[in-house]
């Protein structure tokens, strides 16, 4: 969300942590090729998704309640300061100019 594109939060086989923090995702494709997204404009959101990961992949999420708490705290500061996270985002809402929501006049 941080940069723009939206997923749904996914428990993944053999889930290695609690159905409240499933560690997966799940793209909503119908939406993307309704707007008019192609093979090629997916895998450039695969690519920016891919970059997020790696760029938020040294936040791990402790097991103990009281440190996950603190934990989590310091992952949304860290990602609303990160300069990469808003260049990825930049670049994610001009994309998405291209692809207005059907029923919107695009736009503006």
């Amino acid at each position: 969300d941080r940069v723009g594109i939206t997923v749904n939060k996914n428990a993944i086989p053999g889930e290695p942590r609690s159905m409240f923090y499933p560690s997966g995702i799940r793209l909503g494709t119908p939406a993307a090729t309704t707007r008019g997204m192609l093979e090629a404009d997916m895998e450039r959101l695969a690519a920016w998704i891919g970059a997020v990961a790696e760029r938020i992949k040294a936040f791990q999420l402790p097991d103990d309640r009281k440190a996950r708490t603190q934990a989590l705290s310091e992952f949304r500061s860290a990602i609303h300061t990160d300069p990469e996270l808003a260049r990825i985002r930049e670049e994610v809402r001009q994309f998405c100019l291209r692809f207005p929501v059907p029923g919107t006049a695009g736009p503006a």
